[in-house]
């Protein structure tokens, strides 16, 4: 005769089945949101500052200035980082930066806007538009808390480094030669550590969600052109402020 008892589930299997499921779809939802705008508003930073270096009235290298005038609750960091998603998007499309400023539609009206009342050019940028959005959908949790601060005897989770883990190396000291030879040093070091990572992604691209290729892609464009700008200047002209703030702006 058999033993064997079957087993009751619980009835807060279900229960709380119900809830993450109805939890994800939310999440999912408000991400989507997320998405679009993000990407509505680094197409905005950029049609700002192609349409007032197109007019004059935001000359090149201007823009951290307009910021800081007119939207100056938006740190450059964050600005930037948004305009660098964009960017990415519109490498994606092929669409010149230069031109997104005379479409009928700009691109960042164009996520807003109801297809029934787009023309055909605008209604089909569209169309590649939140294609292009939609395939940004991988979730990567990037952010670590290893250690924490102590606020009104709560604990608050910090990111980044604990003491000892790493950073930024002191600034060389001696004289020039040595200052020079160790930053010389320090490059290559840093050099290997890019040309490593780049070796390692290799092939492997095409394993990687679109989000990933697109930041390398992001940051390796931008680290060119300020390398290039540097390197097209007379050494005796060279001003490493310009560089930084070529990088800012970028």
């Amino acid at each position: 005769m058999s033993t064997k008892v079957s087993r009751v589930i619980p009835k807060w299997h279900g229960e709380v089945a119900a809830e993450i499921n109805r939890e994800f779809a939310e999440t999912n939802e408000l991400n989507e949101t997320a998405r679009r705008r993000r990407a509505r508003l680094g197409l905005m930073l950029i049609w700002v500052k192609e349409a007032g270096k197109a007019d004059g009235s935001i000359p090149h290298g201007k823009f951290r200035e307009w910021m800081a005038e007119h939207c100056a609750a938006i740190p450059t960091s964050t600005a930037g980082d948004y305009i660098t998603e964009a960017n990415s998007i519109c490498d994606l499309l092929r669409w010149q930066k230069s031109e997104i400023r005379i479409f009928e539609v700009p691109p960042h009206r164009l996520l807003t806007a109801k297809a029934d009342d787009l023309s055909g050019a605008d209604k089909a940028h569209q169309k590649e538009l939140l294609k292009v959005i939609e395939q940004q959908k991988q979730f990567r949790a990037v952010t670590q808390y290893k250690q924490v601060e102590i606020v009104d005897d709560a604990t608050v989770p910090k990111i980044g480094r604990r003491k000892g883990e790493g950073g930024k190396p002191p600034a060389p000291t001696g004289s020039v030669e040595e200052v020079i030879a160790a930053n010389s040093k320090q490059a290559l070091q840093h050099m290997g550590k890019v040309d490593q990572h780049l070796g390692k992604l290799g092939f492997n691209f095409v394993s990687q969600p679109d989000d990933v290729l697109t930041a390398w892609l992001g940051t390796l464009e931008r680290s060119a052109k300020c390398a290039r700008e540097w390197l097209n200047t007379p050494p005796a002209k060279r001003d490493p402020r310009k560089i930084a703030e070529l990088w800012r702006t970028l």
